[in-house]
């Protein structure tokens, strides 16, 4: 009776620790992959919406629209939730930025600008306030004789709401599959073991 025991209390922390291992493993590159997924969606939105800045720049420049025009609807154009957009020009001095309450501390450090002016896609994580935010910076061309070059940079503050709920929901789908398969394998190791009761 006590090696029978002792086998089956062996045969299921095995296997329960086994797949333990498993699933955090799993969570892991679940989170990675999450992670990568919404970088590329920042990436995806800043082209687009510099795709739709360069249009908008041009139209301004060819009519030679005032400057207060241009914020004014580019305060339009760039007012989106949980981002705040910035232009710098070819002298990295800040054109435009977008209006929103409660993230005034955001500073774009010169580097970042410079880099996306040389060509480079720029994408970093900073902290503000004990937020994590995401920056994506890209070159933007704007066909005008004032100032050809520019550069937009989108920061996205929503960033740690969104890794909290993806990390909640992990935890929690972890722990249920724990939980039900550390039944299973109880019965299916109590099953195997029974063979050497006597």
């Amino acid at each position: 009776m006590c090696k029978r025991k002792s086998i089956f209390l062996k045969l299921f922390l095995t296997t329960l620790l086994i797949l333990f291992t498993s699933l955090v493993f799993f969570g892991i590159i679940f989170n990675y992959l999450v992670h990568n997924v919404f970088f590329n969606s920042a990436k995806e939105s800043l082209n687009h919406q510099r795709e739709q800045l360069v249009h908008h720049l041009n139209l301004a420049y060819e009519e030679n629209w005032d400057r207060d025009v241009i914020q004014a609807s580019l305060e339009l154009a760039l007012d989106q939730e949980d981002k705040v957009t910035f232009i710098f020009g070819q002298d990295l001095e800040l054109k435009y930025k977008s209006m929103q309450t409660g993230i005034e501390d955001i500073i774009i450090e010169r580097e970042i600008v410079q880099s996306a002016l040389s060509g480079e896609e720029v994408t970093k994580i900073i902290r503000v306030q004990q937020d994590r935010m995401f920056i994506v910076a890209a070159p933007m061309v704007v066909e005008s004789d004032v100032q050809p070059n520019h550069v937009i940079v989108s920061v996205l503050h929503g960033y740690d709401r969104e890794a909290s709920q993806i990390k909640i929901i992990n935890l929690i789908a972890l722990l249920i599959t724990v939980l039900f398969t550390a039944i299973i394998i109880f019965f299916v190791s109590r099953k195997i073991t029974s063979r050497f009761a006597k």
